[in-house]
This record gives C-alpha cells, structure tokens and sequence, in this order.
C-alpha cells in the first residue's frame, strides 16, 4: 500500500468496537473542495455515515450526535457546518473514529466518536509552519503553527487558522443554491507537563468562529439571512500511573 489509507482493525477478537485510523498525511490527502472541510472528508471516508440535506452526518442509521474527543476532553458543540464552526484539521496528529459498542467512559447518547489526537509540541525541540491556499470560488485559506518542548519535562503547540469561500454552506445533496458564502477562524492551543514518571498534565483551549449567509434556492429571493457561529472550550486533564495496567485519569472541561 502508499500508507495514504485509513485503516479499520478490532484490537482484540472478541471486541465489538470497530477503529478506523486516519493519520495527518491521510487527512492532507483526502479531496476536499476546501481546507475547511477536511474534518468532514474524514467522516465522509468513513464506513457508516451518511449526510443529510442540512449537512449533519449519521453514523449507523441513528440521528444521535457524533461524539467529538480532543485529546481525552469531549467536545459538546454539534459538529456541523450549518450549526457550528468546524474543527480545523491542520491541528490533527491523528483522528480514529469508534464505532460499535463503545466503551462506558463515552456515554450512551451517542451513535459513534471521533477521538481526535492533536499535534504535540514534543514532535521537535522547535518548529513552525504557515501555508497559505487559494481556488477557484474564492476559496482560500491561511494557517501558521508553532510548537516546541524543553526535555521531556514540558512541551507546547500553539494554530492559528482562518478561510473563506463562497461556496461554504453548500448542502450535500439536493438543490443548487446561491448565497452560500461563509468564512471563519480558528485559535488553539495545548500544553503538556510531564510532572513525575507518573504524572502528566494536560491542558487545552480552542476557540472557532464561523460567519455564514444562509442558502437559498431562488435567484432572486428576499431572503438574506446570515448566521454567526462560535465554540470554545477549556479543559484540562491529569493521568496518573497507579499501577502497570492501570491508571487514574481526572478531567476537567
């Protein structure tokens, strides 16, 4: 194989929790109209989902949310283009989608996850990225990145993203629209300490943001409506090693 395709295992053959990999190469290999929408060609690559004319994707027949996990805290926001900003998948180290019967720590409203493991800071002593993309629609993308650690004691990564398009709220199926344009941005940030042999510290921010006009289907139409969109999220999580197969986990968010 290239090493540019997800993967689906069970880690165990009596377990009933299905995995599908997808790795950051993968995830910049995958067709996308736009960056933006990355994170939906991970799910849309994905077995089981299909979209709805409103742009929500279901999983296994069932209308309950996705559940999104970034680096062990959940995400609560329906993630959704029509209903709020989309993670940016530039972040991403890896993303593996669970399904099947999933274990308690998840809930039971929940009809799959998305466990999503960002960069690390501790990828290289430094580094640092910008890219910038542009296409046809106007579409167009800025990202800039920064990541680093001091030892093993203490690492940092830190994104910055921002795109617009006039074709953003595109439905997946169904009419062709005008008044579809949107634009957004995203911040993030992570910081992990590694405390004691046993202890590690992990916190996290993100902030996105989303403006997009509403579609419509006429050419001429009195609608003109536009919706903002905004999540956030502050979590921090401390594991600690009680024992070679076991730990204690405390989570915050």
């Amino acid at each position: 194989g290239t090493g540019l395709e997800p993967t689906s295992t069970f880690d165990h053959p009596r377990q009933t929790e299905v995995h599908t990999l997808f790795t950051g190469p993968i995830i910049q290999s995958l067709p996308v109209p736009d960056p933006s929408k990355e994170i939906e060609a991970v799910l849309m690559n994905s077995p089981g989902i299909v979209p709805d004319a409103g742009a929500l994707l279901h999983m296994r027949g069932e209308d309950a949310m996705l559940q999104y996990v970034i680096d062990g805290i959940p995400l609560t926001t329906n993630q959704s283009r029509m209903y709020a900003p989309l993670f940016d998948a530039s972040l991403i180290e890896s993303a593996d989608l669970l399904r099947g019967a999933l274990d308690p720590e998840y809930g039971v409203a929940t009809s799959g996850v998305l466990n999503i493991t960002t960069r690390s800071g501790f990828d290289a002593p430094t580094f640092g990225h910008a890219e910038y993309t542009m296409g046809s629609f106007n579409n167009s993308s800025q990202a800039v990145d920064l990541g680093g650690h001091f030892g093993q004691l203490f690492a940092y990564y830190g994104g910055y993203g921002n795109f617009h398009s006039d074709r953003y709220a595109d439905p997946v199926s169904g009419f062709d629209p005008n008044h579809t344009a949107g634009n957004g941005s995203d911040y993030f940030g992570t910081l992990h300490v590694n405390a004691t042999d046993k202890l590690d510290i992990a916190a996290l921010a993100y902030y996105g943001s989303t403006q997009i006009q509403i579609p419509n289907s006429l050419a001429v139409s009195h609608q003109d409506q536009d919706q903002n969109l905004a999540s956030w999220l502050l979590g921090v999580r401390a594991n600690y090693s009680i024992a070679p197969s076991s730990v204690l986990s405390l989570l915050g968010y």
